[in-house]
């Protein structure tokens, strides 16, 4: 008996060991058979974005699948490309940046990053089980948001600034920021740039938003192999209300007047709430011996000044974002209960508030 017994146990291991060894080879050869089927939906896209990048729309379009979950067309390609590349520059290096895939639908899903000239972009391509373009949508857009009066208006100016004729360019100049930004500080910023990094070569518009009431457009220059920024405010006079340039640095995360803005409405909005600490928290290490109490001490100063703190506004004539300091300044109107004052928030590169102090209204006119 003892015989038999250990004759079965020996026999149920062995089909055991011989079964698992056979799970395991169906699981390495599936896990393989995905790699490759991965392998071949990220060539899929790559070419596919290939022809996209130049200007190959027949090509591009010919990896459509017909039940395609976004219909485009090699037209729809050509009307979305080509004004882009005209206004910031050629698409180049594309790079994927994440994918996951639908083990049910064995649909592999990509988000690739591109850049027309300095502008990066994102897209999102998905690619089926046939290995074709199942579905792509992208974050860019080719219609401009502002009028070209006032790409003419900052082209101009910056074209003025090109040929060194610096009194035109700051005739340009909104009348009320002529001290800001004069034909001088125009020309030693030029000047700067050019004995800095090269001379200059060529430039793209960059990118665009809406602040305040004013158009911000960001154009992307190459002064030797240097990228600078610049920054332009066109208000809805088509006159210049600010201008600001900056070296490009892809490692960097650029702070644009949006965010700069909010930091300062949080950060005024934190004081007028009593939100002392948080306040705090907002400040640059400059400004990091500032203490809570200290900002209560300041808001109890103010009142004992102006009365009671009502409510505050920011004033659209007055922000603005100055070369001198490389700070955001923010001028907001403040109603206290006996008299209005002016209160003005800094907030630097790294999107911190760099500076706050206030002043009677009549004093900033």
């Amino acid at each position: 008996m003892k015989f038999k017994q250990l004759t079965i146990l020996l026999t149920v291991s062995l089909l055991g060991l011989t079964l698992s060894a056979c799970g395991e080879t169906d699981s390495e050869s599936e896990g393989e058979t995905r790699e490759e089927a991965r392998d071949e939906a990220v060539q899929t896209a790559e070419e596919f974005l290939s022809f996209l990048s130049e200007e190959e729309f027949e090509e591009a379009a010919s990896f459509l699948s017909d039940n395609s979950i976004s219909e485009w067309t090699s037209k729809d390609f050509e009307d979305l490309f080509v004004p882009t590349a005209e206004i910031y520059g050629g698409l180049s290096s594309i790079d994927l940046m994440e994918e996951e895939e639908d083990t049910y639908s064995s649909i592999f899903n990509f988000v690739y990053e591109g850049k027309f000239g300095a502008r990066k972009a994102l897209f999102y391509i998905g690619i089926n089980r046939n290995n074709e373009v199942f579905n792509f949508r992208t974050n860019i857009d080719p219609e401009l948001q502002f009028s070209e009066n006032t790409h003419d208006v900052a082209e101009e100016f910056l074209e003025f600034a090109r040929e060194g004729a610096f009194e035109e360019a700051a005739d340009l100049v909104e009348d009320d920021m002529e001290s800001d930004i004069a034909p001088a500080d125009i020309a030693s910023d030029w000047s700067r740039l050019e004995e800095t990094y090269g001379e200059f070569a060529d430039i793209h518009l960059y990118d665009e938003q809406t602040f305040s009431r004013d158009s911000s457009l960001i154009y992307a220059a190459t002064f030797g192999e240097q990228l600078i920024l610049f920054n332009i405010y066109v208000n809805e006079d088509k006159a210049i209300t600010g201008y600001y340039s900056r070296s490009y640095d892809e490692e960097e995360n650029y702070i644009y007047p949006e965010e700069a803005h909010q930091t300062a409405e949080d950060f005024l909005t934190f004081i007028a709430a009593e939100g002392y600490e948080e306040a705090a928290d907002l400040l640059d290490d400059a400004e990091a011996e500032a203490t809570p109490e200290d900002l209560e001490r300041w808001r109890n100063n103010v009142e004992q000044e102006y009365g009671e703190w009502i409510r505050f506004e920011l004033n659209h004539e007055k922000d603005y974002y100055g070369p001198s300091a490389g700070n955001y300044s923010f001028v907001y109107d403040v109603e206290f209960s006996e008299q209005p004052a002016s209160i003005i928030v800094y907030v630097n590169r790294e999107n911190e508030i760099s500076g706050y102090r206030h002043t009677d209204m009549e004093s900033e006119e």
